[in-house]
Parts: structure tokens; C-alpha cells; sequence
């Protein structure tokens, strides 16, 4: 007897087999959907650092030029200052002493040049101290060193600008008192008789500020400023004696 196969059979069985895993296109689709997340969390991670480096330049700028502009300010402050000034005043046991009250000077051909002296343990000296911006940094000096010495890192920031003025006080108005005071002596001048050799007393005021940028980054840009004002008064006096003899 001769047998005969049912195709309808096996047709039947191959049709209704399930199907198992992910197709070719299905795979594609995924493999892509992970690359496009891993590329998110690669450009989040790489702004993020970024940003952090850059806060960490600012702050650094930041510090550093908040740190000068102190020290600069402590310094000039103390301009002109004698530990004994009550020995200069002028009385009529005494009436050609000088107030040897040095001035702080801010040159004009240079705006951020800044040369002052104030006594130190007890002795003036003719050595002076100050503040100068060379070559992209802040220099220093004072009696106890031999020359210029540096405030500011070059490697870590570049000081684009800096500028010492004497600047005109705040007083409230009205009225405003003058920032310089005539000091009344026994005897008028000669021959006008008038007060025009009497010294002067003129309180000074200093603004300065400073620019700088970061080394690595110059787009990190800071600026800073302030107001300074000695605690000594400059004593301006016409002649070698403070009041007419």
C-alpha cells in the first residue's frame, strides 16, 4: 500500500510554532536607543565637568584677587604713620619741628603705582613701600627687602588691570566739610598777615581696583574694588617750620 504524506499536517505544525528573541530590526532599534542614551549621559557628564572647572578657575580668581586687594589696602592704610606723633607737634618751646608725616603717592605717568612709607619699630626709613603691576602680576615692596617682589601668581591668574586714584570723600550734604583743614598757629603770616603759611591738614582717600583673568582660561574674568582711607592725615606746612615764628 503506498503512503501518502499530509502536507496539510505539517503545514499546520510549522505555521503555529511560536516565535522566541528579537528579530534583526528589533535589535537595530534597541542598539540605537542605547547609544543615543549612553551620548546624553556622555555630553551631561562632560558639561557638568566643565562647569565645575570653570567655578573652580572663578573661585580661585575670586580668592587670590580678593586676597591682593586686602593686603594692598592693610598697607597703604598705615601711610604716613609715626609712633610717636605727639612729639611733632608744634609748640612755642619747639616751633620749627617738622611733622616728618611722609605722603603717599600715586604716579600719574603710572596709574598702578603706588610708593608710601610709614614708620616701622621705631625708625623711619627713607626706604619706601608700595605696589606696582608688571608683566601680568602684582610686585611688592617694602624696607625689609632689597627690590620687587611678587603678590600674585602668574600661573594662576593674569592681572589685566590695575589703578590707584585719589578719589574725593563721601560726606553728607549739605553741607560737606572740605578734605582740607587750615590748623590755627599763635601768629599770623608775613608780611600779608594772613593764614596762607599755616599748615593744612588733608585727609586723603584712595580707590583702587584690579582686573584679572584666570591663566588657564581667559574668558574667567574678575574685578574688584575699593576705597581707601589712611588712618594719618597728611600735614601740609609752606615753610621748614610748621607755624610762623
Amino acid at each position: 500500500m503506498l503512503m501518502r504524506p499530509h502536507r496539510p499536517a505539517m503545514a499546520k505544525d510549522i505555521g503555529g510554532r511560536e516565535q522566541r528573541g528579537l528579530s534583526l530590526v528589533e535589535l537595530m532599534v534597541g542598539i540605537a536607543v542605547g547609544l543615543l542614551v549612553v551620548a546624553a549621559a556622555s555630553m551631561l557628564t562632560a558639561t557638568q565637568l566643565s562647569d565645575n572647572r570653570r567655578m573652580m578657575l572663578e573661585i580661585q580668581v575670586q580668592q587670590d584677587l580678593r586676597a591682593a586687594l586686602d593686603t594692598m589696602t592693610r598697607d597703604v592704610r598705615r601711610s604716613g604713620a609715626r609712633n610717636k606723633a605727639y612729639n611733632y607737634v608744634w609748640t612755642e618751646e619747639t616751633p620749627g619741628i617738622l611733622s616728618g608725616v611722609e605722603a603717599t603717592t600715586v604716579h600719574a605717568a603710572s596709574p598702578g603705582d603706588i610708593e608710601y612709607r610709614y614708620e616701622r619699630k621705631g625708625v623711619l626709613s627713607n626706604a619706601v613701600s608700595g605696589f606696582r603691576l608688571r608683566s601680568g602680576r602684582l610686585d611688592f615692596t617694602s624696607p625689609n627687602l632689597s627690590g620687587w617682589s611678587e603678590l600674585t601668581d602668574r600661573k594662576a591668574l593674569t592681572i589685566t588691570e590695575f589703578a590707584v586714584a585719589a578719589s574725593p570723600r563721601e560726606e553728607p550734604t549739605p553741607p560737606a566739610p572740605s578734605t582740607e583743614q587750615r590748623i590755627p598757629c599763635p601768629k599770623l603770616c608775613s608780611p600779608g598777615n594772613d593764614t596762607s603759611c599755616w599748615p593744612e591738614i588733608r585727609v586723603r582717600q584712595f580707590s583702587m581696583s584690579v582686573t584679572a583673568a584666570a591663566t588657564s582660561d581667559a574668558a574667567v574674568r574678575r574685578s574688584l574694588q575699593t576705597r581707601v582711607r589712611p588712618w594719618n592725615d597728611e600735614l601740609v606746612q609752606a615753610g621748614t617750620s610748621i607755624c610762623p615764628t
